[in-house]
């Protein structure tokens, strides 16, 4: 009768330990599961993080080459006359046929905004690499 029982105590154990088993490795798979898709993506958005801080402080302190700026000119018809004598700093980015642009200045002068912007390598290498990931990941 005693081993009986004792195997019964075993089962017993053999079935609560298999349940918490299955359920302690899903979770670790869903954790590292995760943490490869979203380990990737944070990867890349604390660079574009880091990148969009040091060109800003780079625009800040005027240590950029005049020779790497592009104006853009745009027509505006707007209702009130304004007319700015000097550019004023601006923040901001935009992307135009495949290229990132970030805001240097700008200068409204009678009816046209005149644009001053540098173009932004490394934001464009970032925005790929998250593209490729997202390829690679949901095919």
């Amino acid at each position: 009768m005693r081993k009986s029982g004792e195997r019964f105590e075993f089962k017993r154990f053999f079935i609560i330990y298999g349940q918490f088993m299955k359920k302690s490795v899903a979770i670790v798979m869903l954790f590292v599961f995760l943490l490869n898709v979203l380990g990737y993506y944070g990867i890349f958005i604390g660079l574009r993080l880091r990148n969009v801080q040091e060109l800003v402080q780079k625009l800040d302190n005027n240590s950029y080459k005049e020779s790497e700026t592009f104006t853009f000119k745009i027509p505006l018809t707007v209702p009130y006359y304004t007319d700015s004598r000097d550019f004023e700093r601006v923040d901001g980015e935009f992307e135009q046929d495949g290229e990132v642009y970030r805001l240097v200045k700008q200068k409204l002068s009678q009816d046209t905004l005149y644009i001053v912007c540098v173009k932004d390598q490394e934001s464009k290498k970032n925005q790929s690499g998250i593209g490729r990931l997202c390829k690679n990941i949901y095919g």
